[in-house]
């Protein structure tokens, strides 16, 4: 494993950071890079304010058509005693162009769960958008054209730690709506979805400024794995306290620390906002210790090639134990051993579309357990 490689620590220090590493299975991903000693402590991040990136920036939603007509005059049907109210688009059936608008309330008193599961479904493929309180969110339509089916699920069992990332579900189906996408784009490693927030208009103004200061798409490839590698660091306070910030794109650029799945979704993110594809890839990794383990897959010029941001932006060790930052201002950790790489000897990943079938019983009901934590299995 690439920090074991690489780690000038005495044996006590080794094996003292084996036995973190061990700790990691909580968070969902076990192995993170350790970098050699370093005498200086990181400065203070030197990037932009969050708020400097939304500046100016075109909505994705203007290059496509949305919502365009109804099917019927039919309003979305829910059950009697369903929480659950809409807004917009208010109707059961319409077409629309590569994504919809969707708004409304879910209302909760007392003991309620104040959740709602939106399952968006074309043939096999499936992806979810939690729904909560007043909502307002674009569904992006990523898998081509064709009839998808939106089933809304109120929530009547969930396990959730004190960040609201979600690790368990269960819940009843009360409306369903049909919608026909006439895009005939591929947009399932293009288009935002729940956790990877490509259209967050801080996520959109960083792959603009990275765009224009780049020449190529590769270029840009690149650009964006060292922006993420120097800003971000790995969270190793989820070690002590035992639970874990939000890893979705937009709460990483907020939060500016993240453990693997936060690399990657900002990492993908950003690339699928400058309009490069990549997929979420998960799996395990290491050489000595294996453990659970994030990355992506990028496509440019024809090919797919493997980048994995977190093992690129390493942890220092400073006198003997890990820093507990990987954030260095100039960049000065960083690496490129796992950019751009057509196949990984410590990586044992599968090209995870995290679809599967597992605790579906029926429309009517629904129970699953987590493939990308916080989220139900499907495509992201």
């Amino acid at each position: 494993m690439k920090h074991q490689r690489r780690l000038k620590a005495p044996l006590f220090y080794l094996i003292f950071i084996l036995f973190i590493a061990g700790l990691m299975t909580f968070s969902g991903c076990d192995i993170l890079g350790i970098e050699q000693e370093s005498e200086d402590q990181p400065a203070e991040d030197g990037a932009d304010e969050i708020g400097e990136e939304a500046q100016s920036v075109t909505p994705l939603t203007n290059s496509y058509g949305g919502f365009l007509t109804a099917h019927n005059d039919a309003a979305i049907l829910t059950s009697s005693n369903s929480r659950l109210s809409f807004t917009d688009p208010g109707l059961d059936s319409f077409d629309a162009d590569g994504y919809f608008h969707l708004a409304g309330n879910v209302s909760a008193t007392g003991t309620d769960i104040p959740y709602f599961a939106l399952r968006l479904t074309k043939g096999d493929e499936k992806t979810y958008y939690w729904l909560t309180d007043d909502f307002s969110i674009d569904v992006w339509l990523r898998f081509s054209e064709g009839i998808y089916t939106a089933d809304f699920f109120e929530i009547t069992v969930v396990e959730e730690n004190p960040n609201g990332v979600i690790s368990s579900w269960s819940g009843t189906s009360r409306a369903t709506i049909t919608i026909n996408n006439t895009n005939s784009e591929d947009g399932r490693d293009l288009y935002p979805s729940a956790p990877i927030q490509s259209d967050d208009p801080a996520i959109a103004g960083r792959a603009q400024t990275l765009k224009g200061e780049v020449s190529s798409d590769f270029e840009y490839i690149q650009a964006a794995h060292d922006w993420v590698c120097q800003y971000l660091y790995y969270d190793l306070d989820s070690i002590s306290r035992e639970y874990r910030e939000k890893q979705d794109a937009s709460s990483v650029m907020v939060n500016k620390m993240a453990v693997c799945e936060g690399y990657t979704t900002l990492y993908n993110a950003i690339l699928r906002a400058g309009g490069v594809k990549a997929r979420y890839i998960t799996g395990t990794a290491g050489v000595d210790t294996i453990g659970s383990h994030a990355w992506s897959r990028v496509y440019n010029g024809g090919e797919w090639r493997y980048v994995d941001t977190t093992w690129d932006d390493p942890l220092w060790i400073i006198d003997g134990y890990p820093s507990g930052t990987s954030d260095f201002p100039d960049g000065e950790n960083i690496n490129h051993d796992y950019f751009w790489k057509e196949t990984y000897s410590d990586h044992y990943g599968y090209e995870l579309d995290m679809t599967d079938a597992r605790g579906v019983a029926d429309v009517q009901t629904m129970t699953s357990d987590m493939d990308f934590p916080g989220y139900p299995a499907g495509s992201y």
